[in-house]
Protein backbone atom coordinates (compact mmCIF):
# COMPACT_ATOMS: atom_id res chain seq x y z
CA UNK A 1 0.00 0.00 0.00
CA UNK A 2 1.06 3.77 -0.31
CA UNK A 3 1.93 3.96 3.87
CA UNK A 4 3.15 1.60 6.50
CA UNK A 5 3.45 1.64 10.14
CA UNK A 6 6.88 1.54 11.74
CA UNK A 7 7.15 0.63 15.26
CA UNK A 8 10.59 2.06 16.73
CA UNK A 9 12.01 3.36 20.37
CA UNK A 10 10.46 -0.09 21.35
CA UNK A 11 12.74 -0.24 24.46
CA UNK A 12 12.68 -3.77 24.78
CA UNK A 13 12.42 -6.91 22.21
CA UNK A 14 8.98 -8.10 23.31
CA UNK A 15 7.47 -5.29 22.00
CA UNK A 16 5.75 -4.05 19.01
CA UNK A 17 3.11 -2.72 17.48
CA UNK A 18 -0.58 -3.92 19.01
CA UNK A 19 -4.20 -4.41 17.42
CA UNK A 20 -6.81 -5.26 20.15
CA UNK A 21 -9.24 -8.19 19.15
CA UNK A 22 -13.09 -8.45 19.73
CA UNK A 23 -12.84 -10.88 22.54
CA UNK A 24 -16.23 -12.17 21.67
CA UNK A 25 -15.14 -13.81 18.19
CA UNK A 26 -12.48 -15.99 20.24
CA UNK A 27 -14.31 -18.66 21.16
CA UNK A 28 -13.27 -22.79 20.95
CA UNK A 29 -12.94 -24.32 17.81
CA UNK A 30 -12.29 -21.03 15.82
CA UNK A 31 -9.24 -20.60 13.73
CA UNK A 32 -7.65 -17.32 12.14
CA UNK A 33 -5.11 -16.19 9.58
CA UNK A 34 -3.23 -13.44 10.52
CA UNK A 35 -1.16 -12.04 7.53
CA UNK A 36 1.12 -8.94 7.20
CA UNK A 37 4.16 -7.54 5.11
CA UNK A 38 6.71 -7.12 7.23
CA UNK A 39 10.39 -4.62 7.11
CA UNK A 40 13.19 -4.33 9.72
CA UNK A 41 14.96 -0.91 9.68
CA UNK A 42 17.72 0.63 12.00
CA UNK A 43 16.66 4.10 13.34
CA UNK A 44 17.79 5.44 10.02
CA UNK A 45 16.06 3.88 7.57
CA UNK A 46 18.54 1.01 6.42
CA UNK A 47 17.80 -2.46 5.60
CA UNK A 48 18.25 -4.76 8.49
CA UNK A 49 18.96 -8.43 9.03
CA UNK A 50 16.95 -11.44 10.51
CA UNK A 51 17.98 -15.19 9.96
CA UNK A 52 14.44 -17.47 9.47
CA UNK A 53 15.71 -20.32 10.77
CA UNK A 54 16.20 -19.22 14.29
CA UNK A 55 13.47 -20.05 16.78
CA UNK A 56 14.91 -18.48 19.66
CA UNK A 57 12.74 -15.58 20.64
CA UNK A 58 15.50 -14.48 22.54
CA UNK A 59 18.40 -14.23 19.96
CA UNK A 60 19.44 -11.03 18.41
CA UNK A 61 18.74 -12.03 14.72
CA UNK A 62 15.57 -13.43 15.29
CA UNK A 63 12.74 -13.05 12.56
CA UNK A 64 9.73 -11.04 13.62
CA UNK A 65 7.04 -13.60 15.45
CA UNK A 66 3.17 -12.07 16.14
CA UNK A 67 1.68 -13.15 19.54
CA UNK A 68 -1.68 -13.21 20.98
CA UNK A 69 -2.28 -12.42 24.48
CA UNK A 70 -4.18 -10.35 26.58
CA UNK A 71 -4.75 -8.32 30.00
CA UNK A 72 -5.96 -10.75 33.33
CA UNK A 73 -5.85 -14.04 30.87
CA UNK A 74 -6.15 -17.45 32.55
CA UNK A 75 -3.40 -19.31 32.28
CA UNK A 76 -2.00 -20.53 29.09
CA UNK A 77 -3.88 -18.12 26.91
CA UNK A 78 -0.61 -16.58 25.68
CA UNK A 79 0.54 -17.99 21.91
CA UNK A 80 3.45 -17.16 20.02
CA UNK A 81 3.15 -17.53 15.93
CA UNK A 82 6.21 -18.12 13.95
CA UNK A 83 5.46 -17.51 10.05
CA UNK A 84 4.36 -20.37 8.19
CA UNK A 85 5.63 -19.29 5.08
CA UNK A 86 9.16 -21.06 4.09
CA UNK A 87 11.06 -17.75 3.13
CA UNK A 88 14.73 -19.79 3.15
CA UNK A 89 16.52 -16.22 3.41
CA UNK A 90 15.23 -12.62 4.57
CA UNK A 91 15.20 -10.07 1.68
CA UNK A 92 16.51 -7.19 3.80
CA UNK A 93 15.57 -4.81 0.88
CA UNK A 94 12.08 -5.53 0.74
CA UNK A 95 8.84 -6.59 2.48
CA UNK A 96 8.89 -10.14 3.59
CA UNK A 97 5.42 -12.26 3.78
CA UNK A 98 4.06 -13.49 6.84
CA UNK A 99 1.42 -15.86 7.63
CA UNK A 100 0.22 -17.89 10.44
CA UNK A 101 -2.92 -19.90 11.06
CA UNK A 102 -4.29 -20.09 15.18
CA UNK A 103 -7.00 -21.53 16.76
CA UNK A 104 -8.74 -19.46 19.45
CA UNK A 105 -10.23 -20.46 22.41
CA UNK A 106 -12.50 -19.81 25.23
CA UNK A 107 -10.20 -18.57 27.45
CA UNK A 108 -8.49 -15.82 24.53
CA UNK A 109 -12.51 -14.59 25.05
CA UNK A 110 -12.09 -14.28 29.11
CA UNK A 111 -8.60 -12.14 28.90
CA UNK A 112 -10.24 -8.30 29.44
CA UNK A 113 -8.20 -7.10 26.45
CA UNK A 114 -6.84 -9.69 24.06
CA UNK A 115 -4.65 -8.04 21.30
CA UNK A 116 -1.92 -9.54 18.87
CA UNK A 117 1.53 -8.02 18.87
CA UNK A 118 2.89 -7.79 15.19
CA UNK A 119 7.06 -7.68 15.20
CA UNK A 120 7.37 -8.96 18.38
CA UNK A 121 10.96 -10.24 19.50
CA UNK A 122 12.89 -8.38 17.29
CA UNK A 123 16.09 -7.30 18.96
CA UNK A 124 14.92 -3.74 20.32
CA UNK A 125 17.23 -1.60 18.12
CA UNK A 126 15.62 -2.75 14.72
CA UNK A 127 12.55 -0.85 13.84
CA UNK A 128 9.85 -2.66 12.60
CA UNK A 129 7.90 -1.70 9.62
CA UNK A 130 4.28 -2.88 8.60
CA UNK A 131 2.20 -3.13 6.02
CA UNK A 132 -1.24 -4.94 4.87
CA UNK A 133 -1.84 -6.72 8.10
CA UNK A 134 -5.19 -8.65 7.96
CA UNK A 135 -6.74 -11.15 10.45
CA UNK A 136 -8.98 -13.02 8.18
CA UNK A 137 -11.35 -16.45 9.36
CA UNK A 138 -13.14 -16.98 12.05
CA UNK A 139 -13.76 -20.63 10.56
CA UNK A 140 -14.52 -23.94 12.51
CA UNK A 141 -11.39 -25.76 12.53
CA UNK A 142 -12.71 -28.51 10.30
CA UNK A 143 -13.82 -26.49 7.37
CA UNK A 144 -10.22 -25.35 7.13
CA UNK A 145 -8.75 -28.96 6.57
CA UNK A 146 -10.81 -29.85 3.52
Amino acid sequence: SDFALRSYSRGMNYRGASFFLDKRCLKDGLVYTITAKIKLVDSTGNPQQCNPSITDPNHRHVCPTVVLKGDNCPDGAEVRLWNEIDLGSWDADGFNEFKATFPTSDKMGQCTEPYLIVGRDVHKVKDVVLDDVYVIGGEGAAALRE
